[in-house]
């Protein structure tokens, strides 16, 4: 593991960077945070954020507002809706979809998965 000047990270408040329509950086990884990466997201109704994985990093999703589906590759679905969350383990393929009439807003957290 690479060393990195924890000294260098601070508590503090975040506002999150607007990348897009759809995207707001709120943590980048170091010097952000340790390993920690978070953004808000904002898919209009039909909107998706495409297939992806985690590949070596665990995901927590906070819906804060509106309601969509998580499809995993297999094709299952997992319904989402304000207030929810959801935990995607590593090395999973998904998807997520707005279903609603309204935004799908919500935040990710990624952080690489330590296993023992």
């Amino acid at each position: 593991m690479e060393q990195k000047n924890l000294r260098l990270l601070q508590a503090r408040s975040v506002v999150p960077n607007r990348i897009s329509n759809k995207y707001s950086r709120i943590l980048g990884g170091f010097p952000d945070s340790v390993c920690m990466k978070s953004g808000l997201i904002t898919l209009k109704p039909g909107e998706e954020v495409g297939v992806h994985s985690t590949g070596t990093n665990e995901e927590l999703l906070i819906v804060l507002s509106g309601s969509g589906k998580f499809t995993l590759k297999s094709g299952d679905d997992i319904c989402i809706g304000g207030g929810g969350f959801l935990y995607c383990p590593p090395e999973t393929a998904h998807n997520v979809v707005n279903t609603s009439v309204e935004d799908l807003v919500y935040v990710y957290v990624v952080s690489k998965a330590l296993y023992s």
